[in-house]
């Protein structure tokens, strides 16, 4: 998994993670992976795609 950091402006940081992610998941099943397997607070002010 590829994960890549950019931002149209300093507000607000855009995280793009390239791979496979199961659509099925409820919110709280996105939110674990970005806690755990990204390492990064889900509730920040990052737009994660």
């Amino acid at each position: 998994m590829a994960v890549i950091m950019f931002g149209f402006s300093d507000s607000l940081p855009v995280v793009l993670i390239c791979g496979v992610t199961d659509m099925r998941k409820s919110i709280d099943g996105l939110a674990y992976i970005v806690a755990y397997d990204l390492e990064m607070e889900p509730c920040s002010e990052k737009l994660f795609v």
